[in-house]
């Protein structure tokens, strides 16, 4: 794992894509999202596949941890169920510094 936060979104799309994304369905409010939430109305292009409305990417999950342990998003674990993810204040903001590069 790269220690910059920005270097490994610049390495890493999969990890560009899930992030916005991720704020994309979080919206203004930073509600909590869980993986099916993701996919739910929308493709998503991982490890240079497509996957169609509904399907999972098997890295999916994985990509979500990956933020949570750079601290660009968080993560709920509830008792039963998937756990939610929603974005930091740190992963919208260097996804907004990428986007201005």
């Amino acid at each position: 794992m790269c220690a910059d936060d920005r270097d490994y979104l610049t390495e890493n799309s999969d990890h560009r894509e899930v992030l916005r994304l991720l704020v994309e369905v979080a919206g203004d409010e930073l509600r909590l999202v869980t993986p099916t939430d993701l996919i739910a109305d929308r493709s998503i292009e991982l490890g240079g596949e497509t996957y169609a409305l509904g399907l999972r990417p098997p890295q999916l999950v994985n990509v979500l941890d990956d933020l949570m342990r750079i601290a660009l998003a968080e993560r709920v674990v509830p008792a039963a169920g998937e756990s939610s993810y929603r974005p930091t204040e740190l992963g919208r903001q260097r996804l907004r510094e990428f986007d201005r590069e």
